[in-house]
């Protein structure tokens, strides 16, 4: 189920089976952005007088903000270069200044596509790339912020001076009929 806009909650009716290894499980098999959030155990799942799923008695998933963030508080961006791309995230996520783990996929810390498009769309403009260098796929096959580090330090170095090409007026430009 879709939750808050932001995540994607599995309820899962089992007895014998933990969270780590339902991650696990959906994450050889689906895409990072299919990959649900939280996945929620339950012994038995609610069910109205049809025998269908009662999705209003599922019980609301009890998460705070710095679990999906953080999971792992040993987990610290280790470089300058992974910092910036850590604020970048903040950035499009609209987090203030909290901590997300180098290792958490953009979609399990609140992430969609239309996000994913803006933060790609923000390192092609601060990187100065375009899609022919590093493909958007490639930054979806590969979800979190060490992999997104990883990636753009790929790119040649421009420690020259990049020309800006910028629109010009015609009244703007320089003439040689001296």
């Amino acid at each position: 189920m879709k939750w808050n806009d932001d995540y994607l909650v599995a309820y899962v009716q089992s007895s014998d089976v933990n969270e780590q290894e339902l991650r696990e499980y959906c994450q050889s098999y689906l895409p990072p952005h299919m990959v649900p959030s939280v996945f929620i155990i339950l012994d038995k799942l609610p069910l109205n007088a049809n025998g269908k799923v009662d999705r209003k008695q599922l019980p609301s998933p009890q998460f705070s903000l710095s679990t999906l963030l953080s999971p792992d508080k040993s987990d610290t961006p280790l470089n300058q270069f992974e910092e910036r791309i850590h604020t970048i995230w903040c950035q499009v996520l609209h987090y203030n200044e909290n901590h997300i783990s180098g290792t958490a996929s953009f979609f399990s810390v609140g992430g969609h596509s239309l996000r994913f498009i803006e933060l790609y769309y923000r390192y092609q403009s601060l990187f100065n790339f375009d899609a022919h260098s590093l493909s958007i796929g490639l930054f979806l096959q590969q979800p979190t912020i060490r992999q997104h580090a990883q990636l753009l330090q790929t790119l040649p170095s421009n420690d020259t001076q990049t020309t800006q090409w910028q629109t010009l007026h015609i009244n703007q430009g320089k003439t040689s009929l001296d």
